[in-house]
């Protein structure tokens, strides 16, 4: 099995600071950088305060900022995308392909992230050269800010605290999983997402002005129609789930919100395709969440409905992959991951659920495993048996070989929402009538905030509310933020390979008027959901700004410039 060592998910993934000078696309990423700092700071009429950079990697660099008003106060923090390899026609198509779908065809849905429309007082607002596929600019994306990053950031910490709790066993321990009571409402969230993107035609017509109710909107008829049945995400990993926070809401009172991020490789599947477009176009994302159409591609000439079905139900073994890791805190290796025949309830076409043998992925879910090979690596078998067997069946359902044998969104929503309702009745139950210790008889102290018990390493068979508040204390509330490694080298200049003189920086922007408090002033932010960008795009560029600075590897050099 795969063990996630420490900061395996950090988004600075693949560069390491030793050698970043080396590397030719660290050079590409402080460009951008430095491209992206100077034109908010110089567009945006002192609206925007720059903070850092949240994460890089080999498609584009992601900046946080800070928007203020006009009187100079604090409204929200932003994150500005922009790509580094602004030459290669790819990765720009794939950049605008995501602001499509971001700020169009997902334009106001609760569990997406969302475009942000920035002060439209501004030149920055009236230039339109962000948020807009169609500029001829640099394509830039402002996005709202998820303040707790993404899922890969939290199985880090879930990580770093098993290997605390196994150094500091005198200490207060850090619960190193997520709460099964949790884990059902970020199962929920996820569900939420692939509904918005399996209904985003009918939603948003019932829907304009408002976030959407991402529900199934007919349940009598449960299957989407084309094009929203054909849309495929291609790259939902726990990367490309943000974290956002708690909010006063039903379904979010007790974990942070979920939103699904990054559309650059997804696509409606088109089916009158040639096979060798087809086999073209279904090998993209990550290897490692490849799911079963990508991984055995004879898939998609079968002339079984059951086994090839290109479409919304890859989302689905995709968030099957997210909820697996989550409770395994650990992605399976490959070489050993092979699906393994089980017997899982299914629904059938009566409306009864039938135990049905299928081919699944989630093998490691349902102990014992077949798999000689998997029963010597089940070294977390305690943590995964801890968890109800209903969501493990029910994961184990979404990484069904076949499409047919994973749920549809209607049934997947309604379990969820079933189980979590069942699940809170009897935490309400249980407190009404004055029980105060975890039915296995482990003692659970809550005093200052600390639990002292081991037996608390595994999920207990109930879920207190306190364990859910230390959860959200230990991996949200008191966690420190991961810092940027690279936050001093950003505006240096340093030679490239060879000797060759350094890429000369853009002119600095004048000086800004005063826009607020300093950032240190600055309250803890509070996200703003359902901002959405202007209706209308235009694409224009400033007088006497069409061209990028000249210099040695610059990646703008070719394109209009707003700088």
């Amino acid at each position: 099995m795969t063990s996630f060592p420490p900061y395996a998910f950090s988004n600075f993934g693949g560069f390491e600071k030793a050698t970043k000078y080396k590397d030719p696309k660290f050079r590409l990423a402080r460009d951008a950088w430095r491209y992206a700092k100077n034109h908010f700071e110089l567009f945006s009429g002192g609206t925007l305060q720059y903070v850092r950079v949240v994460g890089f990697g080999g498609f584009g660099i992601a900046q946080k900022w800070q928007q203020f008003d006009e009187s100079g106060k604090y409204i929200r923090d932003v994150v500005i995308k922009i790509p580094i390899e602004t030459g290669n026609k790819k990765i720009l198509d794939e950049f605008k392909n995501e602001m499509y779908y971001m700020g169009e065809r997902f334009k106001n849905a609760q569990h997406i992230v969302q475009l942000v429309d920035l002060n439209s007082e501004t030149l920055l607002h009236q230039t339109r050269n962000y948020n807009n596929p169609d500029s001829a600019a640099v394509p830039m994306m402002v996005m709202e800010n998820m303040a707790n990053g993404n899922l890969r950031n939290l199985l880090d910490k879930l990580y770093d605290s098993q290997k605390y709790n196994a150094l500091h066993q005198d200490a207060p321990i850090k619960i190193p999983y997520v709460p099964a009571r949790v884990l059902w409402r970020f199962f929920l969230c996820l569900v939420r997402g692939c509904i918005a993107m399996a209904y985003s035609e009918q939603l948003s017509k019932e829907n304009p002005d408002g976030p959407w109710k991402e529900s199934v909107p007919d349940p009598q008829n449960p299957e989407p129609v084309f094009p929203d049945s054909k849309f495929i995400h291609f790259d939902l990993d726990p990367q490309n789930v943000l974290v956002g926070i708690a909010l006063e809401d039903d379904e979010h009172s007790f974990n942070p919100i979920l939103k699904i991020n990054d559309f650059g490789l997804s696509e409606i599947w088109d089916d009158k395709r040639s096979l060798a477009r087809k086999l073209r176009h279904i090998l993209r994302g990550k290897w490692a969440y490849y799911t079963p159409e990508q991984r055995d591609t004879s898939m998609i000439w079968n002339t079984d409905k059951n086994v090839n079905d290109p479409g919304y139900r890859m989302n689905i073994w995709a968030i099957g992959a997210i909820m697996s890791d989550l409770v395994w805190v650990r992605h399976p290796q490959e070489g050993t991951w092979e699906p393994q025949e089980h017997v899982i309830p299914k629904l059938d076409d009566d409306g009864n659920y039938k135990q049905v043998r299928m081919m699944t992925y989630g093998s490691h879910l349902l102990p014992p495993p077949t798999n000689k090979a998997w029963s010597e690596m089940y070294f977390d078998e305690g943590l995964v048996r801890s968890y109800p067997r209903n969501l493990r069946a029910l994961i184990a359902r979404c990484l069904a070989v076949n499409p047919g044998d994973r749920p549809s969104l209607v049934e997947l929503e309604n379990i969820v929402v079933g189980c979590i309702t069942a699940i809170e009745e009897e935490a309400e139950r249980l407190t009404e009538e004055g029980h105060v210790t975890p039915d296995r008889g482990a003692e659970m102290v809550w005093e200052d905030k600390t639990f002292y018990s081991l037996d608390f390493l595994i999920p207990p068979p109930f879920e207190y509310n306190a364990l859910i508040e230390k959860f959200y204390v230990d991996h949200f509330l008191d966690a420190p933020e991961k810092g940027d490694p690279y936050e001093s080298d950003w505006s240096k200049e340093t030679p490239p390979p060879g000797g060759a003189p350094p890429v000369p920086p853009v002119p600095p922007a004048p000086p800004a008027p005063p826009a607020g408090p300093t950032p240190a002033n600055v309250p803890n932010p509070i996200i703003v959901f359902g901002d959405t960008p202007a209706p209308g795009y235009v694409s224009a560029v400033p007088p006497g700004h069409t061209t990028s600075p000249a210099g040695p590897g610059n990646p703008f050099l070719s394109l209009p410039s707003y700088i």
